[in-house]
Formats: C-alpha cells, structure tokens, sequence
C-alpha cells in the first residue's frame, strides 16, 4: 500500500473511506496521518476479532460478510463507522 496514494484519495472524496488494520510501519505512530482522515478507521490487529466476525451465520448473528457489507454500506453513506455499531 502506498500510504500517500491512500491519503491523497481520502483527502480528495475520491475515496469515501477505509479501514485499515496493517500499517506499512507498526506501531502506528500516535502523530500518522491516519488518525485524522474523515472515514478512516484505524484497529489495532483486530479487525477480524469481534464478536460478530467470531459468530457463524448460521447462528443467527453476522458473519464476516454481513460485517464487511454494514461497513461499506456506511461509508459510502458517510455514516460514522462507530465501534458500538459494529458490536
């Protein structure tokens, strides 16, 4: 990933948003453009590690899919991405 290409696409509305989980340099530091973007969401390596990722469709909660879709569906609404949301 090219951090600059993906900054200057959030910067621009090019790009409505992002969730990023891996960095090319780790820990992210605390002054990285990344924190402040509008529709930047930034996890700390556990992305896929909620609750509903965890869950089976078949259980009755969402899986990974329907999760990958609420985000999407949410940035492109500009909707904030809000960690409760997401529970």
């Amino acid at each position: 990933m090219v951090d600059e290409a993906l900054l200057a696409a959030l910067d621009s509305g090019h790009l409505a948003g992002t969730a990023l989980d891996v960095f090319n340099i780790e820990p992210l530091p605390p002054d990285h453009r990344y924190w402040t973007p509008p529709g930047a969401q930034v996890t700390p390596h556990i992305a896929g590690a909620t609750n509903p990722c965890a869950a089976s469709p078949s259980s009755g909660s969402p899986g990974r899919l329907a999760l990958f879709q609420t985000i999407m569906s949410k940035c492109a609404h500009g909707t904030s991405l809000g960690t409760s949301s997401l529970r």
